[in-house]
């Protein structure tokens, strides 16, 4: 699952202008007003940081994070959050 992840992040944020931070920190996330901000930056944050990492999943941790990402990707495609496009001066 990290590579699969990896890469939908990467398309996400760059489908939004966006860039990861230095070391692969998760970007500026915006959220709409009718999301539950704080458990969807949750999610966002737990699957991102998954996404980066090199370690093999649990069978029983892949349990446990399909539902949040099956639920995060649902999300975006209904527009209840991005991440921040980058600002170019």
């Amino acid at each position: 699952m990290p590579l699969f992840l990896r890469e939908w992040f990467q398309a996400a944020v760059a489908e939004d202008g966006g860039r990861s931070g230095a070391g692969g920190s998760l970007p500026q996330i915006l959220i709409s007003a009718g999301g539950r901000v704080k458990p969807l930056g949750n999610q966002i944050r737990i699957l991102w940081e998954t996404a980066q990492s090199s370690d093999a999943i649990p069978y029983s941790r892949w349990k446990e994070l399909q539902p949040m990402m099956m639920e995060m990707i649902r999300r975006r495609q209904a527009g209840e959050w991005r991440f921040a496009a980058e600002v170019r001066s």
